[in-house]
């Protein structure tokens, strides 16, 4: 999703739970499922993500890609500004600090986000796992998995325009 933009096409994916081998099965047809990771590149997966770039024989280009400029100084009182972290609302209450569910407060309450509000979080077109599942409608459970298992489009799309960048800057001499 995040690096079709960038004229990139998928080889092959590596997914093992049936919702989501679904949603990629309706938006890719053509590109095989390999399953399981540990039976491929040896490796389980977890839910940090870590991102490795590579390039043979310079060890620039993925430093380049991974980090901006100003952030490989040694002077770290410039270019960084202080986040400022906000309580947010959660079901342990206003003061709560919890990432995992996204809630909404509107003027009749508190409720969950929607699976299209959390596919707009990730950078997802609306309705992207909104796919026939099953012979029947998707339910919210196998959606809100799906999209809490995938990786965040924008992320994506910034490592694979960097990325984008590099390869260009060498085909150019």
């Amino acid at each position: 999703m995040a690096w079709g933009p960038l004229g990139w096409k998928p080889v092959a994916f590596s997914e093992v739970e049936r919702f989501p081998c679904a949603v990629l099965a309706h938006h890719y047809p053509d590109v095989p499922n390999l399953g399981d990771m540990t039976k491929i590149v040896g490796v389980p997966h977890r839910r940090r993500r870590v991102f490795l770039v590579g390039h043979l024989g310079d060890w620039r280009p993925p430093v380049a890609v991974l980090f901006e400029p100003h952030g490989l100084r040694r002077d770290t009182s410039q270019g960084r500004k202080t986040r400022h972290v906000f309580p947010c609302l959660t079901r342990r209450g206003a003061t709560a600090y919890d990432d995992r569910t996204p809630y909404v407060l509107e003027k009749t309450g508190v409720r969950i986000a929607t699976p299209k509000e959390w596919e707009r979080l990730f950078g997802f077109p609306d309705d992207y796992t909104l796919v026939p599942y099953r012979g029947k409608p998707v339910a919210d459970s196998p959606r809100y998995k799906a999209l809490g298992n995938s990786i965040a489009v924008p992320v994506m799309w910034w490592i694979g325009e960097r990325i984008q960048k590099w390869e260009n800057m060498y085909a150019d001499g």
